[in-house]
């Protein structure tokens, strides 16, 4: 569960009186507690997602790769009164940080804030689309205008630092390679300007493929806003 988004909630009410509000206590086990107060209206037995926003960085940042976190929360207070079911009020979920990609293997070159979106058509160029998005769920770049099979597109961003989500998809939900068809092979790849690759995707994905990293570079400004796109 890489994920680079606010953490998000589903609330049930139980009760008998309608659901008018309730209090969130959450964090990252180990991390710096926060709190919410959610209004709004539930009636018996419906439910509603609550998005939570979360600043402390250790949801995406941390020393030790893969690592297996908790996040926990707490509702409680029901319409500011105390819950005659306090069982049911906590819930946790485990989740690894996203992978960090930076310029900084070269000390000293962490101000290179541009990333490479590389992509290889296939045959079947129109079925291909990808986009960006920040930690706020906006979205920062997308591009579906391909016009060549077998054509070299490469989108070059300049992105403050901050969590980010790529989704590439398929229409035809068959990915960029698959051998049961003719549509041949296309690739995906992120890359540093002038450097190595980040990561490379699987061709054979099918529907769609969902990354998360944290971009990291001297550049800081609103997590996940993307300054410059140049296409290429």
């Amino acid at each position: 569960n890489p994920m680079c988004r606010k953490p998000v909630v589903r609330i049930r009410n139980n009760g008998s009186e309608v659901l008018t509000s309730c209090d969130f206590t959450f964090s990252v086990v180990g991390g710096v507690s926060q709190t919410y107060t959610w209004t709004g209206e539930l009636a018996f037995l419906e439910s509603a997602d609550v998005e939570l926003s979360y600043s402390d960085p250790t949801i995406y940042q941390g020393e030790e790769e893969g690592e297996i976190l908790t996040f926990e929360v707490t509702v409680d207070n029901p319409n500011g009164q105390t819950d005659q079911q306090p069982t049911n009020n906590y819930s946790t979920s485990q989740f690894v940080r996203p992978p960090v990609y930076t310029y900084m293997q070269n000390e000293g070159d962490e101000d290179d804030n541009r990333l490479i979106f590389w992509l290889t058509t296939n045959n079947t160029y129109w079925e291909t689309s990808w986009s960006l998005y920040d930690w706020n769920g906006n979205t920062v770049f997308e591009r579906d205008d391909f016009s060549a099979a077998g054509a070299t597109y490469r989108d070059t961003l300049e992105l403050n630092q901050g969590c980010y989500t790529f989704h590439l998809k398929d229409s035809d939900h068959d990915g960029l390679s698959f051998f049961a068809n003719n549509d041949g092979n296309g690739s995906f790849r992120l890359k540093e300007v002038g450097g190595p690759l980040f990561t490379t995707f699987e061709n054979d994905f099918g529907k769609e493929i969902k990354h998360s990293f944290f971009w990291r570079t001297d550049l800081v400004g609103i997590e996940g806003e993307a300054t410059v796109a140049k296409p290429e």
